[in-house]
């Protein structure tokens, strides 16, 4: 039960800070009505989703050598892709492998950082607004 607690609290909270988010670029886009964006979310009616994903890290290296062992294979945890959502906001942990993509096609590493969120836009705000970020999360391995 204090886990089915926790977990509630945490999605409202990251609820409400999706929300936040929303009503601050809505402002930042000279929206009159703020709250047009977090009004998906915040609907009563609203199919707004969490999913909580976990990558963990690759304790055997073996499983991603190639078989003369001269060269590791890069397995990658979730493959490159944009967000069909509004927002997607991740929560960090000290596990590198999220990549974003570049303007230029050039995958470039985001640095962990446990005490962040990420936050990328999702595709329903692709046009015109914003540019959606393609990203890719590889799988890490702990030494």
């Amino acid at each position: 039960m204090a886990c089915s607690k926790s977990l509630s609290a945490y999605t409202e909270a990251v609820k409400e800070l999706a929300c936040e988010i929303l009503e601050v670029m809505a402002e930042g886009l000279g929206v009159p009505d703020t709250w047009v964006f977090s009004r998906l979310i915040r609907d009563g009616e609203s199919d707004s989703v969490l999913r909580l994903n976990h990558y963990p890290p690759i304790i055997n290296r073996e499983w991603c050598m190639d078989k003369d062992k001269s060269s590791q294979i890069t397995k990658v945890g979730f493959g490159e892709h944009s967000d069909p959502q509004i927002l997607t906001i991740l929560r960090s942990n000290d596990v590198g492998g999220l990549q974003i993509s570049l303007p230029d096609g050039v995958w470039f590493p985001v640095t962990p950082d446990p005490s962040a969120f990420y936050v990328n836009v999702g595709d329903v705000l692709q046009v015109p607004i914003y540019i959606v970020s393609m990203h890719v999360m590889l799988w890490s391995f702990s030494a």
